[in-house]
């Protein structure tokens, strides 16, 4: 491996000198400026429907000939039901008809029924990452109501720990987010829906593979 040692440059770097008032004129407009920012605060999303489709390629087999190598690259296709009947094989247990993968608001991953009643725990073996910190907000937020209708930029992390798949895909997720005015009650409706385009490195098989495909998110709650 090549190594690049850096040095101290030779040259002699200019050096600007500000006059005080001017530092000082500087000082305030800087410190307006952060002041003027308003803080965005972390909004957890809501509990959403996880829906993934991810194309896996791995190295099939690698033959040699005299001079010739040559080597077949397979591509499968997982899913969400794929990743259901993984779990399934993997814990030695039977869902029932009509579940789904839900993504809790912290990174938890659950296989819920059709009424989102949860039927399992599965973060050991699928769990998310999402940043909120990170969120880039684009749209209009109202703190006292909770009125809401904006679209949000965060990264999201979704990492596998089975026996037959194992690795980590990234991505940004784009997810729009709007809530309505609160009932009688206090409540508002909110509704989310986001997608994000991914890609990662892992194992599938034992074998290096490498993945790109889709997440979607889809969730509707009263809070």
């Amino acid at each position: 491996m090549w190594g690049v040692v850096l040095r101290p440059s030779a040259r002699k770097t200019a050096c600007l000198t500000i006059p005080n008032t001017m530092k000082a004129k500087l000082n305030a407009i800087l410190a307006a400026g952060l002041f003027l920012l308003p803080a965005l605060p972390l909004h957890a999303s809501v509990d959403s429907i996880l829906t993934v489709v991810v194309n896996c390629y791995y190295q099939q087999k690698v033959s040699t000939a005299g001079d010739t190598i040559a080597g077949n690259v397979d591509i499968v296709r997982i899913d969400s039901k794929q990743l259901l009947v993984l779990l399934q094989k993997e814990l030695a247990v039977y869902f029932p008809r009509g579940v789904q993968l839900e993504l809790a608001a912290d990174g938890k991953v659950y296989v819920v029924d059709a009424k989102s009643v949860v039927v399992m725990d599965v973060s050991t073996y699928i769990s998310a990452t999402v940043d909120v910190g990170e969120r880039l907000l684009n749209g209009q937020r109202n703190l006292a109501t909770k009125q809401e209708n904006t679209r949000n930029y965060y990264p999201i992390t979704l990492t596998f720990n089975l026996v037959a798949l194992h690795g980590t895909i990234r991505g940004i997720m784009v997810e729009s987010l709007t809530a309505g005015a609160p009932d009688r009650y206090g409540f508002n409706i909110t509704n989310e829906k986001g997608n994000a385009i991914v890609n990662g490195s892992g194992s599938f098989n034992g074998k290096t593979a490498y993945f790109d495909g889709t997440l979607n998110l889809l969730g509707r709650t009263s809070r």
